[in-house]
């Protein structure tokens, strides 16, 4: 990381003890292409693909995408503020391409609030947790970021190996037996998704003919100190759910 730092996300997690961070270095960057949602408020999805032909935006490239330049150097970074230590998690490179991913949101133009909030746009995020020692976070495998699984991933103590929870593409069952048969097209994981030894989780599973939605939770083990305990976050522990609905 010659130099340090070029820049830090918004997007915190702080249990106290230590920050969880989103951070990146260096100049090189990629191009990354990104298409507006199909599913959602419709008057933001109409806005958004006026936006892709606008002229006067200079991202847009038409159709409905809009491209933007994002680090190719890019971590998942833990400091301690007691020691002030600062730990690198992960970071992009063989196993990842990205930790950022963009949502269209805001107001639209015409709303009934028209004098709330910022105009609709892209905007962009990294999603990540800490609790103790232990770090989730979302990501994109790499090398290529627009032919990778995103997936959500956490480490469950100090220097121990990262360990999948779950990736897009997967079949539905291994979070909910009821999805059984439907890939996995979406994950979520907010600042407080980890806590006290348990995560939770989002996730949307689909295909042509229906979807499945739901919030999902497991324990994790604290403070492991043998690879055995990496079992304690089987797959299939996040079968306890919260809430979920089913789409036809």
């Amino acid at each position: 990381m010659p130099g340090g730092l070029k820049s830090i996300g918004e997007g915190l997690s702080f249990d106290g003890k230590s920050v969880a961070f989103w951070g990146d270095w260096g100049d090189e960057t990629f191009t990354q292409i990104v298409t507006c949602p199909e599913e959602g408020n419709r008057n933001r999805i109409q806005f958004c693909l006026e936006e892709s032909d606008n002229p006067d935006n200079p991202n847009g490239i038409g159709n409905g995408m809009f491209e933007f330049d994002v680090s190719v150097n890019q971590g998942i970074f833990v400091t301690d503020i007691d020691t002030m230590e600062t730990r690198l998690i992960a970071e992009t490179g063989d196993d990842f391409s990205s930790f950022v991913f963009w949502n269209f949101s805001g107001r639209v133009p015409g709303s009934e609030n028209e004098e709330d909030g910022e105009l609709a746009r892209w905007r962009s995020s990294a999603f990540l947790g800490v609790s103790g020692s232990q770090v989730a976070f979302k990501g994109t495998t790499g090398p290529d970021v627009d032919t990778g699984e995103d997936g959500i991933y956490i480490q469950l103590g100090r220097n121990l190996p990262l360990t999948t929870v779950v990736e897009t593409g997967m079949d539905g069952s291994i979070l909910d037996p009821d999805a059984a048969g439907l890939p996995i097209t979406s994950l979520a994981i907010e600042r407080e998704g980890l806590r006290n030894g348990w995560l939770s989780i989002a996730a949307s599973m689909g295909n042509e003919e229906e979807s499945w939605a739901g919030i999902y939770v497991t324990r994790t083990t604290p403070e492991p100190s043998v690879k055995v305990a990496l079992l304690a976050i089987s797959l299939w522990g996040l079968g306890a759910i919260i809430s979920r609905r089913k789409h036809n």
